[in-house]
């Protein structure tokens, strides 16, 4: 049996006329063998457990990478759960159901106008391949999501994770409004 694994990622910028400057490059490796997260391992916990561990992964990188952690945000959270659903219904695609990419962003009111920086990561998984830890090892060895992780503009961020059978499908969400 074919274990797949595929992830999509996206930046979104939209600032006054003077962007922010470029960001240093994170070190190339960071370990995830010891994250300290609770379920990062465990397909069969709850959609709930998974995204928590998933939270604490991703605040462990940004950490050891020298940038600053993410804020859980409503908006996003709902944002990044509702384009999971369509993610599930359509297939893995930024546009899913032929929706703009950041469609749920706007919805939630989380992009309301103004400056802001959105980026977003999408993966699927089966069996081991769609736990948190392995799909976060997936996007840190993918320079496209690595760069949307470690982005220190980003100090938000919301998660979707539907689980069909063995599969996994995440969607995350991460922004800063008035960067």
């Amino acid at each position: 049996m074919k274990r797949v694994f595929v992830a999509l990622s996206l930046i979104a910028v939209l600032a006054p006329a003077a962007a922010a400057a470029a960001e240093s490059e994170p070190p190339a490796e960071i370990s995830l063998r010891r994250s300290g997260c609770p379920g990062a391992d465990n397909r069969r916990a709850s959609e709930h457990k998974r995204e928590d561990a998933m939270r604490c992964l991703i605040n462990r990188v940004r950490e050891r990478a020298g940038v600053r952690g993410l804020q859980s945000n409503r908006s996003l959270e709902r944002a990044a759960g509702g384009k999971v659903g369509d993610v599930v219904r359509c297939g893995l695609s930024h546009t899913a159901c032929g929706e703009a990419a950041d469609a749920w962003a706007r919805r939630t009111g989380y992009i309301d106008g103004g400056s802001f920086k959105w980026g977003e990561n999408l993966a699927r998984g089966k069996g081991g391949r769609g736990t948190a830890k392995s799909v976060l090892r997936a996007w840190m060895g993918s320079p496209p999501h690595r760069e949307t992780l470690l982005t220190g503009a980003f100090e938000h961020l919301g998660l979707g994770l539907k689980t069909e059978g063995k599969n996994a499908v995440w969607v995350l969400q991460l922004g800063c409004r008035g960067c």
